[in-house]
């Protein structure tokens, strides 16, 4: 996953194409331009459209280099006093999203790839 994630050149396609197809269970947080650097500073969160406390969260800085790079995360509640098969039903969840999500960017990526030949 790591390195689909470093292979991205253009995090803002990829960040706009999930929010429109989250847009009923997306957030987005923009910061204002960078004077300097004209960057936007981007957060989204995803949430899973049947169980609001598990999300994945993007921060993209706006300018990626060797030291700063955009960062995902998946995100849960942790409950306590889970049974077992409680505890599985939420991290197949949780993996539902995460693949979910990851077969969108790749997909994206794809179609990008066909559109350049």
């Amino acid at each position: 996953m790591t390195q689909l994630f470093e292979s991205i050149r253009n995090w803002n396609e990829i960040l706009d194409f999930l929010s429109k197809k989250y847009f009923s269970t997306s957030r987005e947080i923009r910061s204002p331009p960078d004077p300097t650097t004209k960057a936007v500073e981007r957060h989204l969160i995803i949430f899973h459209p049947n169980h609001q406390d598990l999300f994945i969260y993007f921060s993209y800085p706006g300018k990626v280099t060797h030291e700063i790079k955009p960062q995902v995360f998946a995100v849960r509640r942790e409950y306590l006093n889970l049974t077992t098969e409680q505890q599985n039903e939420i991290e197949q969840l949780e993996f539902q999203l995460i693949n979910d999500i990851s077969t969108i960017i790749c997909y994206t990526l794809w179609a990008r790839l066909l559109k350049k030949e």
